[in-house]
């Protein structure tokens, strides 16, 4: 079967509409936020449990490393973010609060729930990863191959992807 040119190329022209790689599916419904200040200050919560807190050490990591729009950075006892846990019988892995109109300088806060457990450090470090893409203005996404989504494989998405560093960086332009 031989095709011809104008049917190859209202072929390839429909693929390019359907399939954009620059499109960014981890948005979030805030909109673009403003570039206030380029550091995020946080500081540890009262009842932050041990595999909690390394699991957001590294993911603090993990998103300073992948972009440099906004930068976690330790504060004192005064910094606008708090990273916790708390205990909860719920399907619930963790929250974020973070007020969409204050550019993380004022009251935020990514907890994990101490009721779910794990013997894999990746499991929690997917979940904490997560919340601080909520804290950094992240919405859900259903890719299952991004940190944002809900059905991602927790043991294997534990770090930002390409998509969230897309997103993260059409939000703060």
């Amino acid at each position: 079967m031989k095709v011809s040119r104008i049917t190859l190329f209202i072929i390839v022209l429909l693929g390019a509409l359907i399939i954009d790689p620059t499109e960014v599916h981890a948005w979030t419904q805030w909109g673009k936020r403003k570039q206030c200040v380029s550091n995020v200050k946080w500081r540890w919560g009262g009842q932050i449990a041990g595999k909690h807190k390394t699991a957001f050490s590294k993911s603090l990591s993990d998103w300073n490393k992948a972009q440099k729009k906004r930068k976690f950075s330790k504060g004192g006892k005064n910094a606008p973010g708090v990273l916790d846990s708390y205990y909860e019988k719920s399907g619930v892995y963790g929250y974020t609060y973070s007020p969409h109109t204050t550019c993380l300088n004022r009251g935020w806060v990514a907890k994990m729930n101490k009721y779910w457990k794990s013997s894999n450090d990746n499991w929690y470090r997917s979940v904490s990863g997560h919340e601080l893409g909520h804290a950094l203005g992240l919405g859900h996404e259903e890719m299952s191959w991004v940190l944002m989504s809900h059905r991602r494989n927790r043991y294997k998405v534990y770090k930002p992807t390409s998509d969230e560093i897309k997103g993260i960086k059409a939000i703060y332009k």
